[in-house]
């Protein structure tokens, strides 16, 4: 059997000593080599390591493990070497080798979609305090096990940054990329969109300094989670360029699951700039997730990205059966909620507003009571459009989770405008959609009123006093404001969210609505 480059790789000179001296050479650099990470010099080996019978040798057998996991080859012989050295370790009561080997199981398991069992051996090896790799490795995996089964950004958060702050004490800079990386794409959602791009881009300087590609295999996420920010602030150009840029990636550094995600971007958050094109390409992408038995992970999000497609095409009937396989598959209540958002909207543009109601409630639902800040307003904003009856409601909600981003204003641009014109106290216009609103006379002075004030408010002795100059009852006063706001936010229809009353202050909230000031 042919193994210079083992023998080399071992220090062992010409293979002096048969075929004896080799798995007896792994044995004992084995356990070393899987602790502290150093395996790569072995990839070039695989083929001799494959063929080796590593019986009665649980630390080579890891070894041999640990190298096929990290160059994605041959997923159940690994599985199975992994397996065999733990049994071996447990049947020994052998600490520090039971937690490498619980590591290397959960890494296997993780590459294979199964993210609860890699989170249970992963969970397994910091409890035997020998994990193969720093416990602040770990804690980061643990966390985007943790967020990948549960699908909650307010619950992971703190996780990441317990993970974080151990990668300052005892982490290494693979560790220190990849809290970083996870920080920052579970930020997108919340809409703190330059929070993200800032520990996005740390995450990139980071990989940058690793040395190891296969340390870096999460690279790619990085410029498609740069993307997607810049798909959501309205930059397409800028957006498309790092999608390529994660795809290649991906493709030059073997990650096939990584690429079929970059692939599924463009449609996915672009579909509107090229319909056409977006179609074929989702079509294409779900047809190799098929042929590859990708990850769950990635084909949820080439599944989102054709019924995304289907829908920029105007095939709704497509599109919704695309939706509801996408609902149906979805791995966690967070993905779900993505997949019915789709689904929502797929239903409004065929007029099944009942339908869509119900998709976008409980989309909205499942947002705002996970952290998903950008993806509430956006669902919000939606249901405004299906239930006309709730619109103020769900506007006035969507507004009290607004951030200053400008995501967040191209959400609420799609809105129809709204149109405030002041002038003389007798002469103020309100129009929505190019209709005007008619609130009455002193209902369209206490707007105008409100409105002339701002953020400051108006006090409701100021109203009275322009409203009813010469009534000094304060209850009756009081009375007639009640009733009087209640009549101008009906008359308001689904404006009517943005007069407030705040204490004894009435607020007009201008945010997303045109006011002018004529002579």
């Amino acid at each position: 059997m042919a193994r210079g480059r083992l023998w080399l790789t071992l220090g062992l000179e010409g293979g002096e000593g048969g075929e004896g001296p080799v798995e007896d050479v792994l044995e004992k650099q084995g356990r070393q080599r899987v602790l502290v990470g150093d395996v790569d010099e072995f990839l070039p080996c695989i083929d001799d390591l494959v063929t080796l019978d590593l019986v009665g040798y649980p630390n080579a057998a890891l070894l041999v493990a640990r190298v096929l996991q990290r160059s994605l080859r041959s997923p159940e012989h690994a599985l199975g070497l992994a397996s065999s050295a733990h049994e071996t370790f447990a049947a020994a009561g052998d600490v520090e080798g039971l937690g490498a080997a619980e590591t290397v199981l959960g890494d296997l398991a993780w590459q294979r979609g199964n993210v609860a069992g890699a989170d249970t051996h992963w969970s397994a090896a910091m409890g035997h305090e020998a994990a193969g790799s720093s416990s602040a490795g770990l804690l980061t995996l643990r966390a985007a096990a943790d967020f990948l089964t549960i699908g909650d950004v307010d619950r992971s958060m703190p996780r990441v940054h317990e993970a974080y702050a151990a990668t300052v004490l005892d982490g290494t800079e693979v560790d220190e990329a990849m809290a970083t990386l996870l920080g920052g794409l579970l930020v997108m959602d919340t809409g703190d969109l330059d929070r993200a791009s800032d520990a996005l881009q740390r995450a990139n300087d980071l990989f940058r300094e690793i040395r190891s590609e296969p340390d870096a295999a999460m690279w790619p996420l990085v410029p498609l989670g740069l993307g997607e920010v810049a798909a959501r602030r309205g930059e397409p150009i800028e957006a498309r360029t790092l999608f390529d840029q994660g795809l290649e990636m991906a493709t030059r550094m073997g990650r096939p699951g990584l690429a079929i995600a970059a692939r599924a971007m463009v449609p996915l958050h672009l579909s509107g700039e090229d319909p056409v094109g977006a179609l074929a390409q989702a079509t294409e992408i779900v047809a190799v997730a098929d042929d590859r038995d990708a990850h769950w992970f990635a084909r949820q999000l080439a599944d989102r990205a054709l019924a995304e497609a289907y829908l920029a095409n105007g095939e709704f009937d497509a599109a919704a059966c695309q939706a509801s396989n996408c609902v149906a598959r979805a791995g966690n209540p967070l993905l779900r909620a993505k997949c019915l958002m789709i689904a929502g909207r797929i239903d409004l543009a065929r007029d099944n507003t009942a339908n869509a109601v119900v998709a976008l409630n409980e989309a909205a639902t499942t947002f705002l009571s996970r952290g998903t800040s950008l993806r509430a307003v956006e669902a919000l904003l939606a249901l405004a459009t299906a239930d006309p009856e709730r619109a103020p409601e769900y506007l006035g909600l969507a507004f009290d989770r607004t951030g200053p981003d400008v995501a967040f204003q191209r959400l609420w641009a799609q809105r129809p405008p709204f149109l405030v014109t002041l002038g003389p106290a007798d002469d103020c216009r309100f129009n929505l959609d190019h209709q005007e609103l008619r609130l009455g006379d002193k209902g369209e002075q206490l707007v105008a009123e409100a409105v002339r004030r701002g953020e400051a408010g108006l006090h409701w002795e100021q109203a009275a006093a322009a409203l009813w100059p010469e009534d000094t009852n304060h209850d009756r006063i009081k009375s007639r404001l009640t009733s009087l706001t209640s009549l101008v936010r009906g008359r308001l229809g689904s404006e009517g969210w943005r007069l407030r009353r705040d204490g004894p202050l009435f607020v007009f909230v201008a945010f997303g609505a045109q006011i002018a000031t004529k002579p």
